[in-house]
């Protein structure tokens, strides 16, 4: 993570710069959009998957009000979209279907959040 005032230098081949405070995010997943509602963070939400189990009325509203889109299914997502949105940081599970190379050629930041896997609360707050 590096400020967004400062230029990334000497970082190693295959590294992910991640510039920070981060603005706009994506969320692959419901259980990655709760860790933004934890945080009192919905706000930094730009773009969900589907709101089919949405059940948090500032999400919706966001969706309502066009502050925050529906960026398709995995493997399926509307690469045009996303890049208007012009998220800092997309959160993904690696484990699905994909679907990321255009973003990852655009060079968004793709960050694996793997928090559905832990079988503990203080395993899934680890990812919060």
């Amino acid at each position: 993570m590096i400020d967004k005032n400062t230029e990334a230098k000497n970082i190693p081949s295959g590294y992910t710069v991640i510039h920070v405070p981060v603005d706009r995010v994506i969320c692959m997943t419901s259980l990655q959009l709760s860790n933004f509602i934890k945080l009192g963070a919905v706000n930094k939400v730009s773009g969900i998957t589907s709101s089919r189990h949405l059940f948090n009325k500032e999400m919706k509203e966001r969706l309502k009000s066009g502050a925050a889109q529906k960026i398709g299914i995995e493997g399926n997502f509307d690469n045009e979209l996303i890049m208007g949105i012009n998220p800092d940081v997309i959160f993904i599970s690696p484990f699905k279907r994909g679907g990321y190379d255009a973003m990852r050629e655009v060079g968004i930041p793709l960050i694996p959040h793997l928090g559905y896997k832990e079988t503990s609360p203080l395993g899934q707050a680890e990812w919060v």
